[in-house]
Order: structure tokens, then sequence, then C-alpha cells
């Protein structure tokens, strides 16, 4: 039964509460492995059907097994891509929960494309902070939005008139 190893991959993510900062889980290189092993199987499969397909005067039947196979391609496909995005997601809220040096625990459970991924995500981001504005900024120090909404601000305003043709032209300065 394919699709049942990928599942397996999302179901370890649901038990490890991922999306409500739980802990980060060991990167399960032994079943991605096996969920690509297995898609390669089910494209192997499809392509001798395909060839059959064009021996045989019988498709229907070799049809809906290559769509089967293809569709259970596309699932093991998208669990993938679901688990890879939902650890990033989590590695990527580490950064701004610990900053730039995150618990050796936790770096222990990161693969290593995934701590190479957040190495460049603090140069990246490191190199942002330092750029904007003339000092720099640290995006790390408020978090949280203000309390008040509101600001007051002044303004100086002269307004001056010129005719041009038939049109009035206004245009402002100074402060209010």
């Amino acid at each position: 039964m394919f699709g049942v190893k990928c599942t397996e991959l999302i179901k370890e993510l649901k038990r490890c509460d991922i999306d409500g900062k739980g802990f980060l889980p060991n990167y399960n290189d032994k079943v991605l492995q096996e969920v690509f092993e297995e898609m390669q199987d089910l494209f192997d499969q499809n392509k001798l059907d395909v060839t059959k397909m064009s021996e045989e005067t019988d498709r229907e039947e070799l049809f809906m097994a290559v769509k089967m196979r293809h569709y259970g391609m596309v699932r093991n496909h998208r669990c993938v891509h679901a688990y890879l995005m939902a650890r990033l997601k989590y590695i990527k809220s580490l950064r701004w929960g610990f900053g730039t040096n995150i618990p050796q625990d936790i770096r222990k459970s990161m693969s290593e494309n995934e701590s190479k991924w957040f190495d460049s995500y603090n140069k990246l981001l490191f190199n942002y902070m330092k750029n904007v504005g003339d000092d720099g900024i640290d995006l790390c120090q408020e978090q949280h939005p203000p309390k008040f909404r509101f600001i007051t601000v002044s303004y100086y305003c002269e307004m001056f008139v010129r005719l041009r043709g038939s049109h009035a032209i206004r245009w402002y300065e100074g402060f209010y």
C-alpha cells in the first residue's frame, strides 16, 4: 500500500505538536529515503505501463493503474513537502525566539541542510538589520506591537495658488 510511509512523517510532526511550538523531532532521513524509493518504484511501474499502452489495444485497465500510481506519487510529494516546510517554519520561529544561537539539543535534531539554511537565514537577517537606516535596526528587540495605536503628528503648511491658463494650481508647504 503506497502512501503509508509519508503519512508517518506527518503523524510524527503532529505527535510532537510542532505547530503549537512543542519540540522539533529528529530529522527522519530513513523514512524520507523510503518514501523517495517508493516514488521511484511507482514512476518505474508507470513508465512500463505507458510503453505497454502504446502496444496494446485494451488500454483502460492500464490507464487507471497509471492514474492511481500518479496520484500516489503526487500525494507522497505533497506529504514530504508539508513535512519539510513545517520543519523550516519551526526553525525560522526558533530564530526569533532564541536569537542566533539555538540550543544544542535542538541543533542535533536538525539535518545538515536545515542547519545550513538556518545559518544562511541568520546571515540574511543580520545583513538586512545592519543596512536599514543609518545605525541599523534590531528587529529582535520589539517583537510585540505598541500598546497605543495613535500618535500625534504636527506639520507646517502654507498654501500657494498659481493660475496657469484657466486652471488654479494649489500646493502646500510648511508645518501644521
